[in-house]
């Protein structure tokens, strides 16, 4: 089983401009679900994931050597595929239970506000009620 690894140890080719520009853009994207969160537009238990995916970034940012990790750890060569794997994983992963709990499906709704109440006009019930009679 030894040849599905990495012929040769994974390294990540990052500038300290790259690591620094990884790191404001894990900011502010963890700035954002903030917000998103603060305006009610991102609920509370999808925020949880979006918050820890944006701790990921920063610390994949800030440490390198947690790529290279990430990349033994799969068995590839390449950080880059290492997290486009783990990207697709992951996306892989909340696709289902966002799917099956989405605000517009039926189950849902409030019984109360999804009904129309039809409101028969009163000489109708009144015709219908002498012609039983």
């Amino acid at each position: 089983m030894s040849f599905l690894y990495a012929a040769t140890e994974p390294v990540v080719r990052l500038t300290p401009q790259a690591r620094i520009l990884g790191a404001v853009l894990a900011i502010a994207f963890m700035a954002l679900i903030l917000d998103l969160i603060r305006r009610d537009k991102l609920l509370e238990r999808y925020s949880i994931v979006w918050f820890l995916l944006g701790i990921a970034m920063l610390l994949g940012a800030i440490f390198p050597v947690l790529l290279e990790w990430l990349a033994r750890a799969m068995g590839v060569r390449d950080v880059t595929i290492a997290l486009f794997s783990a990207t697709l994983l992951v996306l892989l992963a909340l696709s289902p239970a966002s799917r099956s709990r989405s605000p517009a499906s039926p189950s849902n709704r409030r019984s109360t506000g999804s009904r129309r109440r039809v409101r028969r006009p009163s000489f109708e019930i009144e015709v219908i009620r002498s012609i039983c009679e």
